[in-house]
């Protein structure tokens, strides 16, 4: 395929410009306030500040600043994906026909063919999760920036699911949302969050399918 066109509805990766998102100091005091005090108090341990040297400029010293190096990590890449899509449509079969790529690609973990060390890069349901999907957006209209909202808001909650749980912290789902939205707020980045039904906001960080 030549350099000068990109698959799907990007421009060329070479046109592409990467966004670098920072909280001010306003932001990253609000944020800290909202993670559990435990976070502040443990410092990052020697394997994970190897791999984050990797991907930041700075070098987080608690886990509390590599939760907001990571948060500001996803959401430059969000607003990047963003200004490369623009209001361009996704549609569902292009999805669909995606999903079928990755799933035939991903067969050879899924029934057997690799080691179990290599198998279990891959989490267990993703071709469960795949086929559901693939299923779901059946005759469905796909808006591209409501589909990167929810991927962002996801990859926070991970995130913050991910560190409470290696590090065995309580950090009850109510107070991830908070600090979701405030991460949302705080980079400018319009969201559905009502404080009227905070309830509705939360599959759009944690789907249950």
């Amino acid at each position: 395929m030549p350099r000068s066109k990109a698959p799907g509805p990007f421009p060329p990766t070479e046109r592409i410009r990467r966004k670098v998102f920072q909280f001010d100091s306003v932001g990253r005091r609000e944020l800290l306030d909202l993670l559990p005090d435990r976070l502040q108090q443990i410092p990052v341990p020697e394997p994970i500040k190897q791999k984050a040297l990797e991907l930041h400029a700075q070098q987080p010293k608690t886990l509390a600043d590599l939760i907001l190096l990571d948060t500001e990590k996803l959401i430059s890449d969000h607003l990047t994906s963003k200004e490369a899509i623009g209001s361009k449509r996704i549609s569902p079969a292009k999805v669909r026909t995606a999903i079928h790529k990755l799933r035939v690609a991903l067969k050879p973990f899924v029934a057997g063919w690799v080691d179990d060390v290599t198998a279990e890069l891959i989490p267990a349901d993703l071709d469960e999760r795949l086929a559901s999907r693939e299923l779901a957006l059946d005759g469905k209209r796909i808006l591209p920036s409501k589909q990167l909202l929810d991927y962002l808001c996801q990859q926070i909650g991970a995130l913050l699911t991910q560190i409470a749980t290696e590090f065995e912290l309580l950090f009850e789902e109510r107070e991830k949302l908070k600090y979701v939205v405030a991460a949302l707020d705080h980079a400018g980045i319009e969201n559905s969050f009502s404080k009227e039904n905070p309830a509705r906001f939360a599959p759009r960080v944690f789907p249950k399918d």
